[in-house]
Order: C-alpha cells, then sequence, then structure tokens
C-alpha cells in the first residue's frame, strides 16, 4: 500500500463547510443586480466553480455584468459572508495526526488566496499548511489553472516523494493541483469524496495518512474506469466513411469498423449522423438501462468509454472530433475557443464530404469548430436542433452531420442526474435517436447509413441531489456510445 508524503487539500467542502457564507453572498449580489434569489438550494452550485463562470452560465450576464455582481458578492462576503462558514467536525484532529506521521500539508483552492488565508486563520487552521496556493481577485477564466500553477511552482514541495489530494468539493482547484503535479511527472492521486454535501458529516476518526484497504485487501481508491477513449471517434468515423483521419489522431475502435464491414461487405458508410447528447454517464445506462430502450434498439454496438480530463463539455468534444488530448488540441478548461488544429470535420471536408453541424446557441459545438467551411446550424432550442437535423436529412444536404442535444445536461445541473425531470430528458435523448434512425432508413434508403450517440462525459450527485461533473471519477469518465449501421 502507497504512503503519501504530501498531502493537497482543497478549502470549500474539505476542511470547512462554506454553504451559508457563499450562497448569502450569491443571495446578496443577485438583489443588488435587480434579481429576486431563488431559494437557498438552487445556489449550491456557486460552492466550488469561479463566480465569473457561475453569473454567466446561471444567470446569463455578461462579462461585464458577471463583475460587478461579484463586486456585491465580496462586498457582504469579506466582512461577513467569510466567517459565516464552518470546519467539519474532526477536522483539527486529522491535521494534527497528519503532522505528528510527518505528513507535509498544502491547501490549493480556486479561491482568492487573500480570503483563503482569512478563513484558515479564523478557524486556527492556518498553521497546520505549509504552503496555501489560492487564486487571484480578478476572476479571470484561467483562475482554477493558475491555483494549480502556483503549487507546481513550488517544486521543493514534492522533490522526492508521492502526492495526494483531498477534496469534498466536486469543482475546486484542486482536481488541477493534481494534474499540474501529474505533469511535472510525480507520483498522484486524487481522493474526492462521492458528493458534496451539506451537511458533509464529520472527518473524526478518519485516518488520512494512506488510503484505507477494503474488504477485499485493496484500497477504497480502487476505481474502474473504461479503455477505449473518446480520442478513438474521430479516426473511427473517418474509417467508415473512408477518409484519411486527422494526422495526430488516435486509432480507430477496431469493433465499429468490424461491425460495418460485417453489415456493408467493406463498403464505406455514405451518410451519417453524430448524435451528441451532453453528460450521459455509463452508470445512468447501467441504472436506467430501459431508458435507452430507443437507442439500443437501432444500435449494432454499445460500448462502454472513457472520457478526458476535466471532463466538461468544451474539453470532451474537442478530444473526440481532433482525437487528441486536450494538452495536444489546447482546450484544458470551461472555455470555448475556436479550435486551430485538425478536426474530424476539416478530414472530411478535405475529402469531399459534405459536413453540417446543428447546435443550440452558445454551447460548445456551436463555438469550437467554427471558422470552416462547412454548414453551421446554431439556433435557441433543442427542438429548433431537431427539426433543422431532420430537414437536412430529408434534404439529403450533407454526408456528415453532427447534432447536439443539451437537456439532460442542463436539467442534470438544476435538478440532479436522478431527479423526475433529468431522467425524463434521458428517456427523451433516447427516443429522439430512435426517432431519427427511423427518419434515416427513409431519408437515406438505398444509401449505406449510420448512425452513433456519442456523449462526451458523465456526472455526479452534489449537494441535495443537484448534478455536477469534471472530475477524474468514474461517474464523470465513464461513458457509453452506441453504433448503428442501417
Amino acid at each position: 500500500m502507497k504512503s503519501y508524503d504530501i498531502l493537497l487539500f482543497d478549502l470549500d467542502g474539505t476542511l470547512t463547510d462554506p454553504s451559508e457564507g457563499i450562497t448569502n453572498s450569491v443571495m446578496h449580489a443577485l438583489r443588488r443586480m435587480g434579481v429576486e434569489p431563488p431559494e437557498r438550494r438552487a445556489l449550491y452550485k456557486f460552492i466550488g466553480p469561479p463566480l465569473m463562470d457561475s453569473f454567466m452560465q446561471e444567470y446569463g450576464f455578461s462579462q461585464e455584468e458577471a463583475r460587478q455582481a461579484i463586486s456585491w458578492y465580496r462586498e457582504y462576503f469579506q466582512d461577513k459572508g467569510i466567517f459565516e462558514n464552518v470546519p467539519y467536525p474532526g477536522i483539527q484532529g486529522v491535521l494534527q495526526s497528519l503532522q505528528s506521521a510527518g505528513k507535509r500539508l498544502v491547501v490549493a483552492t480556486s479561491k482568492p488566496e487573500k480570503f483563503a488565508r482569512r478563513i484558515l486563520a479564523h478557524f486556527d487552521l492556518l498553521g497546520a499548511f505549509e504552503f496555501v496556493a489560492g487564486a487571484s481577485m480578478d476572476e479571470s477564466p484561467t483562475r482554477w489553472k493558475r491555483a494549480a500553477l502556483a503549487i507546481r511552482a513550488a517544486s521543493s514541495w514534492w522533490a522526492t516523494g508521492n502526492t495526494m489530494c483531498w477534496a469534498r468539493g466536486m469543482k475546486g482547484s484542486i482536481a488541477w493541483a493534481c494534474s499540474m503535479v501529474l505533469a511535472a511527472g510525480k507520483n498522484c492521486c486524487l481522493r474526492a469524496r462521492s458528493r458534496w454535501r451539506k451537511p458533509c458529516g464529520t472527518w473524526a476518526g478518519c485516518s488520512a495518512a494512506n488510503p484505507q484497504k477494503n474488504s477485499e485487501g485493496g484500497t477504497d481508491m480502487a476505481v474502474t474506469y473504461n479503455t477505449i477513449c473518446l480520442t478513438q471517434t474521430a479516426a473511427t468515423v473517418a474509417a467508415l466513411m473512408d477518409f484519411p483521419a486527422p494526422a495526430a489522431a488516435a486509432e480507430p475502435i477496431r469493433v465499429v469498423l468490424d461491425a460495418a464491414r460485417e453489415r456493408f461487405g467493406g463498403a464505406p458508410v455514405e451518410r451519417m449522423l453524430l448524435y451528441n447528447p451532453d453528460a450521459i454517464a455509463m452508470w445512468l445506462f447501467q441504472k436506467y438501462t430501459h431508458l435507452f430502450a430507443g437507442t439500443m434498439l437501432h444500435s449494432s454496438l454499445t460500448l462502454p468509454m472513457l472520457s478526458v480530463m476535466p471532463s466538461v463539455t468544451p474539453v470532451c468534444f474537442a478530444s473526440m472530433y481532433t482525437g487528441v488530448m486536450p494538452e495536444v488540441h489546447g482546450i484544458r478548461a470551461y472555455e470555448k475557443p475556436v479550435l486551430k488544429c485538425e478536426t474530424l470535420f476539416d478530414a472530411a471536408l478535405a475529402a469531399g464530404r459534405r459536413v453540417a453541424i446543428v447546435s443550440t446557441e452558445g454551447d460548445s459545438i456551436s463555438k469550437i469548430f467554427l471558422e470552416r467551411d462547412l454548414a453551421y446550424f446554431i439556433l435557441p432550442t433543442p427542438e429548433e436542433c431537431n427539426a433543422k437535423a431532420a430537414e437536412l436529412m430529408e434534404r439529403d444536404a450533407c454526408d456528415l452531420l453532427v447534432l447536439y442535444n443539451r437537456n439532460y445536461d442542463s436539467t442534470m445541473h438544476r435538478h440532479g442526474p436522478e431527479s423526475e425531470q433529468a431522467l425524463r430528458e434521458l428517456a427523451s435523448n433516447a427516443n429522439t435517436f430512435a426517432s431519427f434512425a427511423q427518419l434515416a432508413r427513409e431519408a437515406w434508403r438505398g444509401k449505406r447509413a449510420a448512425m452513433a450517440f456519442l456523449p462526451d462525459h458523465g456526472c455526479h450527485e452534489i449537494d441535495d441531489g443537484l448534478g455536477s461533473h469534471g472530475l477524474e471519477m468514474p461517474e464523470d469518465m465513464n461513458i457509453v456510445h452506441f453504433y448503428g449501421f442501417l
């Protein structure tokens, strides 16, 4: 069993429960912005992510409006909300035990460093940590990454030995810290609680110095990840349609090619629909298999797939359709720049294929693949996107059609992955796929046609049943893809 010398802790949701102070601060900001705050539970999603992202994504604020909201937030937080916070029971004893065992303790948080230090000092926890790495106050999009880079810069902390990162909060900078340690070539483990809770239980009696063994003799960090990476999707589609894949793409998925060869006798696919639902995890398929009936009935293959880190939409779809990992294509956070590297769509266009992307406004697929000579249909609602995709198929207007659906993702964030509303959207995605399969049989009659159901990442439950994603954990990383040959 491996022993870890250096332990990196997140702050919010790991050392302290910040929910009251953060949500009160958000309520204050919303009121000052002329927005009536929802119930407190609906604001727990603000715990962890950068405020700029949260205000823009949850309330549609512009950057200027979000900056003003952050200013109002800090008006309340810096004097009052910061101390509406409480250490988890038992955490002081755990930290003392770790120090006595010779462990070196570090805090890595996406919270501004000056706030993190004030909170730790207020609760007499600051002295337990040799280093505190936090973000600056400017709320730039790279805030999490800079917090992690601050830790990496202190390279003496892991000049020797192994590092374990502890995180209860599901969206803090601790995941970035781990990625930076790994990039430095050091042994690192991220230990994340299965959900952020309020109350979040207790650290009393917890032995954090080493991973715990389970009843079968393994460690309780042992998890199972799928082995077929979504980076193999681009080359798979290219091979099915018989054009060269992007030069740097991972190898295709052989079993998909074998199934197509069995169906079409080695002839290439002439028409293909790539249906991209968002945030549909493999565990959802395992637990609610019956809701996937519409997809399964029109699929030849069901494949367990592995997403990439961080498991957020622009990163994952960029890897899916470039065939390369995030460090190669360059999107490594929840940002939506136009990709400059070669994509599946560039390769298809170079081979003379007609390509169309249909997506809702503002979503990743509608932005990161722009500036290419293909047909874009960026529409306000998923229903309008479905109608446009159907029209394109009926007119036989494209050879390769990409259709994005955000319904499940947006619903599970608001109501939870297993809420009645989210499960309804989950079933709707499967039924939508089935409807398009039936349409394809008519519209593409006489053509060798294929369809694929290709989610980007999974999801997990956080506080009070709300949903999130973005971490290197099986719930977020393990997904399932379906391929059908018509």
